[in-house]
């Protein structure tokens, strides 16, 4: 009997353990997602918070969730502005388990803290892991451009000395030479990817005619491109700021707004808000321009750019006024002759 009551015991006891891990990972999962909530609303800093919540419910060991939560952490970090904590969080995942991926985006960090010694010794290091494969030269251009234009062109150079026959390699090449300015080869490559039915080339190929200024020919890529399936809100920002450089403003409001009814994503939603109420300031309509301005700025309070915005439109909406809704009386007509469009390219936030 006493050995019956002792098993009995041992089973609750196990049972109650296993029931507290449960409760735990789903915790942990719970937290997982609120973390991924907050990043496609743009909170990263609320994202960090969840995220690091989630690995606190993690058992002594490291899972394929625990590094997945890791990943989420350390981008959340450097979007929010953290780059010290994104490097502290891809050391970790390094020293575990080391990959090519890993030091570019540790390296793109170090820039943004500009320790730029350190960012060149982990983007070597990936070359050495990872020097076959184009998307990893393409990705570490990508995070110098801005910061050292000549050197992130010299990995793209060296690039280009790969080779490949595969849909892939002509759409990575024709990328590169686009990067480059060398439009040109550009669409020599991007046309041999689309004879490959590489549907992604066509993507690039209306950025390449978009940037020899043949914006007609460029939106019917990114139409066709929306037509195979590849529709998304990053495409739609595309698709309006060319219509806003070729003075189709009506046109472009379509394309924002079309961007902004989607709902399996929210990466642009902020860039395509900003876009919103620019475009209405191109279209004369200052006050739906100043409206959607403050409606955007009560949701992205930090956005120095949108603050400044919203204080030409403020100034632009009494001078209106004073003039009778006439903008023409004063000879300014904002109507972006010959300008550029001030709306946002890419995800939101500051230009």
């Amino acid at each position: 009997m006493k050995r019956f009551i002792t098993l009995l015991w041992i089973a609750v006891a196990v049972f109650m353990l296993s029931g507290c891990s449960n409760t735990k990972q789903e915790m942990e999962l719970t937290y997982r997602d609120q973390g991924i909530k907050h990043m496609n609303a743009g909170d990263y800093t609320a994202a960090v918070t969840s995220f690091t919540k989630a690995l606190q419910q993690a058992p002594g060991r490291v899972r394929e969730l625990e590094l997945d939560i890791s990943y989420y952490k350390a981008a959340a970090q450097y979007k929010s502005g953290d780059f010290g904590g994104a490097i502290d969080t891809y050391t970790n995942l390094i020293d575990y388990k080391a990959s090519a991926d890993l030091y570019i985006l540790r390296g793109s960090a170090y820039i943004g803290t500009g320790e730029t010694e350190k960012a060149y010794a982990d983007f070597d290091q990936a070359m050495e892991m990872d020097g076959k494969n184009y998307e990893s030269y393409i990705r570490i251009y990508e995070s110098l451009a801005q910061t050292d234009a000549e050197k992130a062109k010299g990995y793209l150079n060296e690039a280009l000395k790969l080779e490949g026959k595969k849909d892939k390699d002509y759409l990575n090449r024709g990328e590169i030479y686009y990067y480059l300015g060398d439009y040109q080869n550009a669409e020599k490559e991007l046309k041999e990817a689309l004879k490959k039915e590489n549907m992604e080339s066509l993507l690039y190929l209306g950025k390449t005619y978009e940037a020899v200024q043949d914006p007609d020919t460029a939106l019917d890529y990114y139409q066709q491109y929306q037509e195979k399936g590849r529709e998304s809100q990053e495409v739609y920002n595309i698709m309006g700021m060319c219509k806003m450089n070729k003075g189709d403003y009506e046109g472009a409001l379509q394309s924002f707004q079309a961007g902004l009814a989607m709902t399996d994503g929210t990466a642009f939603r902020q860039t395509l808000l900003f876009n919103e109420a620019v475009v209405y300031e191109y279209l004369l309509d200052f006050d739906t321009a100043a409206a959607k301005m403050a409606a955007y700025l009560e949701e992205f309070p930090d956005d120095t750019k949108a603050q400044k915005e919203n204080e030409f439109l403020q100034t632009r909406r009494t001078k209106s006024a004073e003039e009778g809704d006439n903008p023409e009386e004063s000879g300014d007509t904002d109507e972006g002759d010959g300008q550029d469009p001030g709306g946002q390219d890419g995800e939101g936030g500051e230009a």
